[in-house]
């Protein structure tokens, strides 16, 4: 018997007895924190239609409060949108000066949820059959392609970039850092975070990083190859000042000449003459920064 779903979501309104306002001083980000939305529920924007309207907008926008190109735009004072996938959806209040006001909020519908079905049994005719081969045996499925497998590589490695990008931002927000800006080697990343992401399989990472950045930084995440990344190399040196202080050695890579291409320094010899342990630091220090 094949089986199919019905999705018996939630509904939630916005600022619950508040509604979408600016009176109040409503906290609509932790309004939305205290939720659990998956697809199928419904959200209600309720507001007084001739002071207030609902702007569907990208993060960027969102950040920014920019109300001049909308993806959608809701004005009747009772508006109901349903979910109908994972991902980030971010709306403001496009009357001039709410958004800044706090008039604005993040639904984020995690991946890992699925929405409760009722099991309805297929009409006759319709149920599904694996393919069998002609001995009677299920074929398997064919195997993925090199096109395929790199593809899946590729996001292996800006996952794992992500993750990096975030703990580092993390780990500043504990030390109570203010940084300029934040650099990162991969351009990819970069285009990925000044476009819309709200449908990219990695979302959550890419808004979480999005988000420290907004936090800690003077200017959007910028491109700078390895040998320039500035923020990495200061929060590398706070590390080390850690481990000192924790008990670990401190290796610097190449002793005085450091990092570097500069004086043919053999890298393998000076690795081979030291004796490394858990919990030691290796430090690189390079010339440009």
């Amino acid at each position: 018997m094949a089986v199919f779903g019905i999705c018996l979501g939630s509904v939630y309104k916005v600022g619950d007895s508040a509604g979408w306002t600016i009176i109040g001083n409503v906290d609509y980000n932790t309004w939305a924190s205290s939720k659990t939305f998956q697809i199928g529920d419904v959200v209600i924007f309720n507001y007084d239609a001739q002071f207030h309207n609902v702007l569907q907008v990208t993060l960027p926008e969102f950040h920014s409060c920019n109300s001049s190109s909308p993806i959608v735009t809701y004005s009747s004072g009772n508006d109901s949108i349903t979910v109908t996938s994972p991902g980030h959806y971010y709306y403001i209040c496009g009357f001039v000066g709410h958004c800044e006001a706090g008039q604005k909020v993040d639904i984020r519908v995690p991946k890992s949820l699925q929405p409760t079905a009722i099991p309805i049994a297929a009409p006759p005719g319709h149920l599904a059959v694996p393919e069998t081969s002609p001995n009677g045996l299920i074929t398997p499925s064919p195997s993925k392609n090199s096109a395929e497998q790199e593809n899946r590589g590729n996001f292996a490695v800006k996952e794992a970039e992500l993750i990096a990008l975030r703990e580092g931002l993390e780990f500043a927000v504990r030390l109570n850092f203010q940084l300029e800006a934040a650099e990162v080697d991969s351009l990819s990343i970069v285009q990925d975070l000044e476009s819309d992401f709200t449908f990219s399989p990695l979302v959550e990472l890419l808004h979480d990083v999005s988000t420290l950045i907004h936090t800690l930084c003077q200017a959007p995440c910028q491109y700078i190859p390895r040998e320039g990344n500035c923020v990495a190399h200061e929060l590398a040196s706070v590390v080390c000042e850690l481990s000192m202080a924790m008990g670990g050695i401190v290796y610097k890579v190449g002793d005085a000449a450091g990092w570097t291409n500069i004086a043919n320094v053999d890298y393998k010899s000076w690795a081979a003459a030291k004796n490394f342990h858990v919990g030691d630091t290796i430090r690189k220090s390079l010339f440009l920064c």
